[in-house]
């Protein structure tokens, strides 16, 4: 009797197993459903009492205001991917705790306090185990995805360039996004619908600002997309086709989030930019040519600096989204001249026409660097800044002093950049200063440390000193990098020939050689602005 009452339950064990693995189940579960459905036995069951910084006691609700205070404040500004008046603190919680302990982890890190200092590390891990459980158990909202972007936009860096891991990460937020549709505007629109009638209307009265998260959500898919491709050296997934069309009257929309309009404008700005580097490859190549090239691709960037955004209630960009669009146009303007140098120096133009254009690259890289340095605005986030800004401002730094070369750059005008290039230094060293020795600044303070030991190979600059004015701090990293160069075999030629911008050579070929291809861009696809005239 009792081995047939075991056959019989181990019956009734499989056909539910079998029933619940087959079982069509909800795409957007949120996690807390998700961790509660999870067998109590189960390896990748997680303890509710610990996932989350408030749920584990590690911090109160006063500290997590504080830690959403700084995050909006410091971060939000160069990656506005939530909305500050739909994310507070109870709805993140509410939605997810995965993008709660996000949130929290990155906002503890810009933290000065001593006590804080000593948590974030902790916040960091829990933050990072939360979202590998949520890989684990296949967690699919909007929420997750937001999660692993901006987890991977400020993750620490990797002891090897190759062994990276973000493209992997956002690989799964992709799959995740492309998976719930979050590009489709219909399918949007149920989904929200039907997570406000569960949960009994609580958010009703915030319904367009979520249709917009999602929205915004795969706007940043797209974005991610195209700067992986170019920073990690990863081919991208997203065509421009996957892109809806009227983004520019999208972000100008009435209750659209601050910093919408600078997103559009930077998608804008890929856009004009990747068309032109199409162009370029398809035609022909004279000296007539590459300088209406030059000329009309320019213009269009220009042009889209100078453009007023304004939003339907006449509201304008805010003035910290200014300074981060004006960042991102400058720096493209820098990519157009350095493709029109290239093709120049192949054609053998006229010395003169060489440096003219070597002049202009010049005089943009100093004034990345100065916006970068001595602007308020940009000042106030540079501890919230992710890598890519970092790889802007770096590449700036090496077109300055690869153009000490062009003799119409006066002696006075070397000094003033080799000063700035200083000051580049010091002030790597004071973000570096306030945040985890790994993270992305310190790299970038050793590689703007071994740009200021370079300009000691220049007669022009270097009785000036390397080390100006840096602090203690810089200092000692400034002597560690020299003592590194100084064991490094010296077979350049001239001072030109730099090893430390081998990097920066990679990231060059791949806007000046390819990169039409390399991002996607098909030709005769137009803007996906819907011929807005931006």
């Amino acid at each position: 009797m009792s081995g047939q009452f075991q056959k019989d339950r181990a019956a009734m064990i499989a056909d539910s197993k079998l029933a619940k693995y087959f079982a069509p189940r909800e795409l957007d579960l949120r996690d807390w459903d998700v961790m509660t459905g999870i067998p109590p036995d189960s390896f990748c069951r997680l303890n509710p009492e610990v996932c989350d910084p408030v749920s584990a006691g590690l911090v109160n609700e006063q500290e997590v205001l504080q830690y959403f205070k700084l995050y909006f404040k410091i971060r939000h500004p160069s990656v506005g991917i939530l909305d500050p008046d739909l994310h507070t603190a109870e709805y993140v919680h509410g939605c997810s705790f995965t993008l709660f302990s996000v949130i929290c982890a990155l906002g503890c890190e810009l933290s000065i306090s001593h006590r804080d200092i000593l948590l974030a590390p902790l916040l960091y891990n829990m933050a990072e185990r939360n979202i590998k459980w949520s890989i684990l158990n296949s967690v699919k909202t909007v929420e997750i995805i937001q999660a692993i972007i901006m987890f991977t936009f400020w993750s620490h860096a990797a002891q090897n360039y190759a062994d990276d891991p973000s493209w992997l990460r956002f690989g799964h937020a992709l799959s995740i996004a492309r998976e719930l549709k979050i590009n489709d505007s219909s399918f949007i629109q149920k989904k929200v619908n039907n997570f406000n009638a569960s949960n009994r209307n609580m958010y009703a009265g915030i319904r367009d600002r979520q249709i917009r998260n999602y929205e915004r959500t795969w706007i940043f898919v797209f974005l991610m997309d195209k700067s992986f491709g170019i920073t990690i050296g990863r081919a991208p997934c997203v065509s421009w086709t996957e892109m809806q069309p009227g983004l520019y009257g999208w972000a100008r929309a009435t209750g659209s989030a601050a910093g919408d309009l600078a997103i559009t404008g930077i998608v804008q700005l890929r856009i004009n930019l990747l068309q032109a580097l199409e162009r370029l490859l398809g035609m022909q190549k004279t000296l007539s040519s590459i300088a209406e090239w030059d000329q009309s691709a320019s213009l269009r960037l220009e042009e889209l600096k100078d453009t007023s955004y304004s939003r339907q209630d006449g509201t304008q960009l805010e003035s910290m989204f200014a300074a981060v669009f004006t960042f991102e146009v400058n720096h493209g303007l820098l990519l157009i001249r350095n493709n029109t140098y290239k093709h120049l120096v192949k054609l053998n133009a006229s010395q003169e026409k060489i440096n003219s254009v070597l002049h202009d690259i010049f005089n943009i890289s100093c004034e990345i660097i100065r916006l970068f340095v001595h602007d308020a605005r940009l000042s106030s986030l540079a501890s919230g800044y992710h890598n890519t800004p970092f790889v802007m401002i770096s590449h700036a730094a090496t077109e300055v002093i690869r153009s000490f070369k062009c003799p119409t750059i006066s002696q006075e005008a070397q000094e003033q950049a080799s000063a700035l290039i200083r000051n580049l230094a010091e002030h790597f060293g004071r973000i570096a200063n306030k945040l985890p020795s790994t993270s992305w600044a310190s790299l970038y303070l050793e590689y703007s440390l071994f740009l200021v030991r370079k300009l000691e190979n220049i007669p022009c600059v270097a009785p000036r000193g390397s080390q100006g004015a840096l602090d203690h701090h810089t200092v000692q990293k400034y002597n560690e990098i020299s003592i590194s160069l100084d064991e490094e075999p010296q077979s350049s030629p001239n001072a030109w020939d730099f090893n430390g911008a081998a990097f920066f050579e990679m990231g060059n070929s791949l806007w000046q050689d390819n990169s039409a291809s390399f991002l996607g861009v098909d030709s005769g696809q137009g803007s996906l602005f819907g011929g807005t005239g931006m």
